[in-house]
């Protein structure tokens, strides 16, 4: 048995950085299943991967593969296995990454493999198990002196700083390290070491020049490394100095390419704690608008991992934010932004998550032509909420809520800034409940209006769209709001109503006799004046949210139908003019805008 068909597909034929989803997701899958029976051609493939990838993320993934097959294989195919991998460092094809994939095997000294490779592979096993110290190392170079640059440059990587900065240490890398421009050296290994010398303060080299290190040099292995250095050189930083830095790293998640982003995003994470609480929270800010505004989606991807690393660093207000945002990233257009939503959610943020924003998460969840990396860390994620709530029929935690009906053709930022409000101002769920049908000529079809509703709501914990299969009967769509509130009413446990202050001169609640005036609302404000005074005029005391944003879905139908589509946007949220980008749904609406 080898890989599943539709999996085995995928792997691309060349060495294309923009195959790495693809490449890193077989490995991913041979990782979880260590016990399948791998092909020849997948082990040479695995093995190429580690050798010679020229992504480290995509050698390490591979590492990790290879490792677990090893794991579980029994003591003939370890040996197999390894006689494959197996290289020296004299060899083309070493790098750390093999080291990781025999570690990870478990391949160590009672293994009658270990005992068979040379021994600077069983040193550079040992040292990457933490079975190593630099002592041992000092002993093992003064009888294999030549392989000196290779054992160092591992030990920058798997050593503390404490065994770093001894004597011994520093003294065998001062042996191969130039005085001058070590961090722009031929061998990338000595790159690497200057790097770690950075860090630890024997090496004085300026920021601009790590910096430029970080984003260009051609070894991820160094980019890494003088990532590490540039932390420390900025935790050093104080005042002015460090905040023009958090800003310049914020616009370079805006203005960098992927290549050069990679690491330089791991920065910031790293240093937020050290910035004041307003510059945290300008920081939270800033990233959240590339997370929902960049056009390219591995910027978007980027700024929510950010995100997510640094939430546990900030105050209660700033972590909650965090995670609604991110819990509305499920709902963006590109699949490689959601993964990440996905990863953040279930390796960061779950154990923090509140019931209601599981609930929000589950109503975001979208698993339609997702391929086995997506649903394998979306159910990773799952696994991990402590409160799992059922769908909606069978749903046993009966809110109060505020049924918000209408034609949401398209829903708007008004419509966003009166269901905020009053979910927050009466602790209520504010459940969305859209006319099925429209009665303007050329509706927008009921399920791309759902979709917008969901885009528009997607981070916002206590506002949901009804789903529409309830509010039929006998195959015939409910009309009248008394009577979707009585379909909806055995899902909670009160339900009232958010309406617009216009609804107030309708003759439903003009005659006093009407049902509706014995219902709690919450009007919104839409801009009017003394909306407050007209209700206690009538007898009615209703709570009062305002919309800020005066503006209705006609006028922006109208600005999408005469071609200004900048104008219709402005009164939209991101997620939905990602959707509006990507789709036809209004007519005149320009495809390339994001």
């Amino acid at each position: 048995m080898d890989l599943p068909h539709d999996l085995a597909q995928t792997i691309p034929d060349g060495d294309n950085n923009q195959h790495k989803r693809e490449i890193v997701t077989v490995s991913l899958f041979i990782k979880d299943h260590p016990g399948l029976a791998i092909s020849n051609e997948r082990v040479r493939w695995l093995t190429e991967l580690i050798k010679t990838h020229h992504l480290e993320d995509v050698r390490h993934h591979a590492a990790e593969a290879f490792g677990a097959m090893l794991a579980v294989s029994e003591a003939d195919d370890k040996r197999t296995l390894s006689d494959v991998l197996g290289v020296s460092p004299d060899r083309e094809g070493f790098n750390s990454q093999v080291i990781d994939a025999f570690q990870l095997g478990k391949i160590y000294e009672t293994e009658d493999v270990f005992k068979h490779m040379s021994p600077f592979m069983q040193e550079a096993i040992l040292l990457r198990a933490g079975k190593s110290d630099i002592y041992r190392i000092v002993n093992f170079l003064d009888s294999h002196g030549e392989q000196k640059v290779d054992l160092l440059e591992l030990a920058g990587k798997s050593l503390d700083t404490t065994q770093l900065s001894g004597p011994a240490f520093i003294q065998m890398v001062r042996s191969v390290i130039p005085e001058r421009n070590a961090l722009g050296h031929a061998d990338w290994r000595i790159r690497a070491l200057a790097a770690d010398f950075v860090r630890i303060g024997e090496l004085d080299v300026d920021i601009e020049t790590i910096y430029e290190r970080i984003k260009t040099d051609p070894e991820e292995e160094v980019r890494v490394r003088a990532r590490n250095a540039l932390v420390a050189k900025l935790s050093s930083l104080s005042g002015l100095e460090l905040d023009t830095w958090a800003t310049r790293l914020l616009n370079d998640y805006n203005e960098l390419s992927e290549q050069e982003l990679r690491y330089v995003a791991g920065v910031l994470p790293r240093i937020v704690s050290f910035l004041s609480s307003d510059r945290k929270r300008d920081t939270v800010t800033s990233l959240m608008q590339t997370g929902r505004l960049h056009h390219v989606p591995y910027n978007r991807k980027t700024a929510i991992k950010s995100l997510a690393k640094i939430a546990s660093s900030l105050d209660e207000e700033q972590e909650e934010r965090i995670k609604n945002f991110i819990i509305g990233s499920l709902r963006d257009v590109s699949p490689l932004v959601q993964e990440e939503a996905w990863l953040s959610l279930g390796k960061r943020l779950t154990k923090t998550l509140s019931a209601r924003q599981a609930k929000k998460i589950l109503a975001n969840l979208s698993l339609d032509g997702k391929d086995w990396y997506y649903k394998s860390i979306v159910a990773k994620a799952l696994a991990q909420l402590d409160t799992i709530y059922p769908s909606w029929p069978t749903s046993q935690t009966k809110p109060d809520v505020l049924m918000f009906p209408g034609t949401f053709d398209p829903i708007h930022k008004g419509h966003i800034e009166s269901a905020k409000a009053a979910a927050e101002l009466t602790g209520r769920e504010v459940w969305i409940v859209p006319n099925i049908v429209l009665r303007r000529k050329e509706p927008v079809d009921i399920q791309n209006r759902l979709e917008l509703i969901r885009s528009a709501i997607a981070d916002l914990p206590d506002v949901f769209v009804v789903p529409i299969e309830i509010l039929y009967r006998d195959g015939v769509p409910i009309d009248t709001k008394l009577d979707k509130r009585k379909v909806l009413s055995k899902y909670v446990r009160d339900i009232g109503f958010l309406r617009g202050a216009d609804a107030l001169s309708r003759p439903g609640y003009k005659d006093s006799s009407s049902p509706l005036r014995h219902i709690f609302h919450v009007i919104s404000s839409r801009g009017m004046k003394g909306v407050k005074t007209m209700l206690l005029n009538e007898g009615l005391h209703w709570e009062v949210v305002e919309q800020k944003t005066v503006v209705s879905s006609t006028q922006i139908r109208e600005l999408f139908g005469s071609g200004r589509q900048e104008e219709a946007y402005k009164m939209l949220l991101p997620l939905q003019i990602q959707l509006l980008s990507s789709n036809r749904w209004y007519p005149a609406v320009n495809n390339n805008i994001v």
